[in-house]
């Protein structure tokens, strides 16, 4: 159900690889694209993007659950290979997203239900999901955002993404034999509003804290600098960009911004200020106490 894509690296073994300097070595890259684990009894997938783990997927089937990277990491043992593929943001999202995956329609007959139709419907009502169309010749999936169509993958074709489907050439193949399965996606899985703001708060209060302890250094201009030498990295926090401001005590965020980038990029940013105004880091890590199941979302620790 996960298409390959540009490959980077392909079977790495595991005897050979430290997994953790690995995932490192991809950090300081700036990977965007999937880790794939497979020892032939798990099947682990590591979403990263900008080198930064968005999401850690086992998958058992077509079903989907979702690990932390701690528990990626115990799983990556000696018997496993390592294989990893690039691809631009928009599909790291998407996919990174399918736990969050729930079964519309299942065992639909293609003698019942017109493929063409059902693909212009996923289109003008902007589905986000999965569309699996099973014949006797091939098992094709279609991938859904906001009812654009991604691409496709075709177990026939070695299971790599197809950016630019045929769509006609996927109906001519489909017969009134085939079976087709729809799934839907939620784009909210990870980017739950009420965690999103209530990470904002906790990073909120560590600014107003650190600014206290600016006593009498320019807070702004500090914070500012260390936005800029962090925005190779995270974009979002160059001053230049306009996406990012701390004024009066409130941060002030543009609401398109990932909320996992975000919170990485806030994290790394109160260190920095912190070490730059030689502040205790006792100061940081007891406000994020007061949030630390919030912040878990977001693999920070407290």
């Amino acid at each position: 159900m996960i298409p390959r894509f540009n490959v980077y690296h392909t079977n790495l073994h595991g005897s050979f690889v430290n997994f953790e300097k690995y995932i490192q070595f991809l950090k300081e890259d700036y990977f965007n694209g999937y880790v794939f684990l497979n020892d032939h009894k798990d099947k682990i997938y590591l979403f990263l993007l900008e080198g930064e783990v968005q999401s850690c997927l086992r998958q058992t089937n077509n079903h989907f659950d979702r690990l932390n990277f701690m528990q990626a990491k115990e799983l990556a043992n000696t018997q496993s290979s390592i294989s990893s593929y690039r691809c631009n943001p928009e599909h790291v999202d998407f996919f990174s997203k399918l736990h969050s995956m729930k079964t519309l329609h299942q065992d639909l007959s293609s003698d019942i239900v017109d493929p063409g139709k059902l693909i212009n419907k996923c289109k003008a009502e902007k589905f986000n999901g999965i569309v699996e169309i099973h014949s006797q010749k091939d098992k094709v999936f279609l991938y859904f955002l906001q009812g654009l169509l991604l691409g496709s993958m075709s177990q026939s074709g070695d299971g790599f993404f197809d950016q630019d489907t045929k769509e006609k050439a996927i109906l001519q193949e489909t017969d009134g034999q085939s079976s087709i399965n729809i799934y839907r996606i939620s784009l909210e899985a990870q980017d739950n509003p009420d965690s999103r703001e209530k990470m904002l708060e906790c990073f909120e209060k560590i600014f107003s804290a650190l600014e206290k302890q600016a006593k009498g250094n320019d807070f702004d201009q500090c914070w500012r600098e260390c936005a800029l030498e962090l925005g190779e990295k995270y974009t979002f926090l160059d001053p230049f960009a306009e996406e990012f401001s701390y004024v009066n005590g409130k941060l002030d965020v543009w609401e398109k911004i990932n909320s996992k980038t975000l919170a990485l990029g806030l994290n790394a940013l109160t260190h920095k200020i912190t070490s730059r105004l030689k502040c205790p880091e006792e100061i940081i890590k007891e406000l994020k106490q007061e949030y630390s199941e919030e912040l878990a979302d977001y693999e920070i620790g407290t």
